[in-house]
């Protein structure tokens, strides 16, 4: 698993949230399907204020170690949030190091393979 730690400044995210598990692959299911609104439902495209064209896997609030529940966003950095739809949440990623990952192809398939 390629990866480089890099040093992030602060950023807001907006996006869609689910809380999971990597138990029995639940994350997998979980994950994808949340991929699949953000995408095809025109979430990405309703979120106003992108700082670019990227969207952002963000796993966070780890209730322990991997084998634990945890929240994931599919999102995107924005310089505000403003506009949001019911279902979105906004999200401060703290200054830090952070693990740096990089996955290319279709989004579902391709995460679910790294």
């Amino acid at each position: 698993m390629d990866y480089e730690v890099v040093l992030v400044d602060e950023k807001t995210v907006v996006g869609l949230m689910v809380t999971t598990t990597n138990e029995e692959n639940r994350a997998m299911t979980d994950i994808g399907m949340l991929w699949g609104e953000f995408l095809q439902a025109g979430v990405y495209y309703s979120i106003s204020n992108k700082i670019n064209p990227k969207g952002i896997g963000l796993y966070t609030d780890y209730e322990g170690d991997f084998t634990k529940p945890y929240r994931f966003l599919a999102c995107c950095e924005v310089s505000e949030a403003t506009d949001l739809a019911t279902k979105m949440v906004v999200k401060m990623i703290p200054r830090g190091n952070y693990a740096k990952f990089i996955v290319k192809g279709h989004m579902q398939h391709a995460v679910a393979e790294f």
